[in-house]
């Protein structure tokens, strides 16, 4: 265990609080949100309904993956540069890569001549089959103003050997650069917590589900759309852009997203060369987010549970 100082950014107003490194959802999260606020995404309207919205947040979301992920270790064992990322100059120049890369004509007809018409429909494309297991992630506030997100996992060395209602459990440690004594495993949780004009937590959340997808497009809502966070967390979930390159066919982007956007944004995305394959209606892959916050209008504590897993809120 180590006492560290987190990663700190601020988000359309608010400071935010994340895991440093080797934990790679804080730095992520912090450089997705911090090139989504050099665009004016409400305006652009919620990414249920616009292409412009969804295919934006899509596409960064795979960039800071991409990006990231291979630089983010143990910093007892490797620099990291964090400092770029969360450069404000630095993001401002991400958000105009994406800006001066879209396409300038209909991609429609492309796409379909790729794959087929009904692969642009929200049912076209089978959806994929859920896989492995998943995480745990609590998030507390005790009586004297303690506050806690944390997830606990199956990451670990080896096997454990323990087995819990019949079923082992197992872990690995092999993405943790491991020479040098106390070292540890890099791991994609996403602990969040957002500070109030006084320094004090007001709101803290967190996921199992490949939280540096999930986390942006929650606090978004949260954040950008306004929604309250039992609206945000039932929203509609989507991963990254995938890019698929044949010598002969070419690049065929794909974007896997749970099936409550619109038509609308369907056929805006297939304009821009991105076909939709479903997720269903909810994917409880997609990530399970517990949720505690204070009222700022009456400070009472508020909590809320993903429909996605089994999950529940309790207050004494």
């Amino acid at each position: 265990p180590r006492w560290m100082e987190p990663i700190k950014w601020t988000y359309n107003g608010h400071e935010m609080l994340g895991s440093p490194p080797p934990d790679t959802g804080g730095l992520m999260t912090a450089y997705t949100l911090g090139v989504l606020d050099k665009f004016d995404l409400k305006s652009m309207g919620h990414y249920t309904e616009s292409a412009e919205a969804l295919y934006t947040m899509a596409w960064m979301l795979k960039r800071a993956r991409t990006e990231l992920l291979e630089m983010i270790h143990d910093p007892l064992s490797y620099k990291i540069p964090s400092k770029i990322f969360l450069s404000s100059d630095y993001q401002q120049m991400v958000a105009e890569i994406l800006k001066e890369s879209k396409p300038v004509v209909d991609l429609t007809k492309d796409l379909q001549l790729k794959t087929s018409k009904a692969a642009v429909t929200s049912t076209g494309l089978k959806p994929k089959e859920d896989e492995g297991v998943d995480s745990c992630h609590n998030v507390l506030r005790d009586p004297v103003g303690n506050w806690v997100t944390m997830m606990h996992t199956g990451n670990g060395g080896g096997i454990p050997g323990i087995v819990v209602d019949g079923v082992s459990m197992g872990g690995g440690s092999g993405n943790a650069i491991c020479v040098g004594n106390g070292r540890r495993i890099r791991l994609p949780i996403c602990p969040i917590m957002v500070l109030n004009k006084n320094g004090e937590p007001w709101m803290a959340l967190g996921t199992p589900g490949n939280p540096v997808y999930s986390t942006p497009i929650v606090l978004t809502n949260i954040f950008e759309f306004g929604m309250d966070p039992n609206e945000a967390v039932d929203a509609p979930r989507f991963w990254s852009i995938q890019g698929d390159f044949d010598l002969q066919k070419g690049v065929k982007y794909t974007l896997e997203t749970e099936n409550r956007i619109t038509d609308a944004a369907i056929s805006g995305l297939a304009k821009i060369g991105v076909q939709i394959k479903p997720l269903g209606t909810y994917r409880w892959n997609t990530g399970s987010f517990q949720i505690v916050w204070k009222d700022s209008k009456t400070g009472a504590l508020r909590g809320t549970s993903d429909p996605r897993r089994l999950g529940y809120t309790e207050g004494f």
